[in-house]
């Protein structure tokens, strides 16, 4: 028992405790609940299936696999940061920008980092199964972004504007 009250005594003086309350608050007072239970459902199973990615690779190299705990804190840290993004996107958009009606920034905002997530979890599923039709979306996922998104002429762009020399060694 005294076991079991330090541990609880350790979480409940975490920052961690503060700021899991401090979400949890937030979501209660906006209205914005499937919002949050979409972006929350999609990166739960992104993270189950990740997992289970992470364990076939694994497999595969014959190397034991460890659970990774850090990926765990991460996930609930990235989920309590786009609940806070989408509820602070929801003030913006109902109690400042009331002269563009009907925009909802906050559901386009809560869907970038949903689609996100199914995007990993296309990308997961390929790596689970092997399966064509997944391999195919994400072949075609990884095609489209590449040829849309030149991410090397943006940073040449950055480095240009800036003054730097991207090819200047320091």
């Amino acid at each position: 028992m005294e076991k079991f009250l330090i541990v609880t005594w350790r979480f409940l003086t975490s920052i961690d405790f503060v700021f899991t309350l401090a979400g949890g608050f937030w979501a209660l007072i906006a209205p914005i609940h499937l919002l949050i239970y979409c972006y929350f459902f999609a990166s739960m199973v992104e993270f189950v299936t990740w997992n289970i990615a992470d364990y076939c690779r694994k497999r595969e190299a014959k190397v034991k696999y460890p659970f990774d705990r850090e990926k765990l804190v991460k996930t609930g840290w990235k989920i309590l940061m786009v609940n806070i993004g989408i509820g602070l996107v929801w003030m913006l958009d109902v109690k400042m920008l009331v002269f563009l009606p009907g925009m909802y920034f906050a559901d386009f905002f809560a869907a970038i980092f949903t689609i996100v997530e199914i995007l990993n979890f296309l990308s997961n599923a390929a790596e689970i199964s092997h399966n064509p039709v997944f391999l195919w979306a994400r072949k075609y996922v990884a095609e489209k972004s590449k040829s849309k998104i030149d991410f090397e002429k943006y940073i040449e762009d950055e480095d240009q504007r800036k003054g730097s020399d991207p090819d200047k060694t320091v």
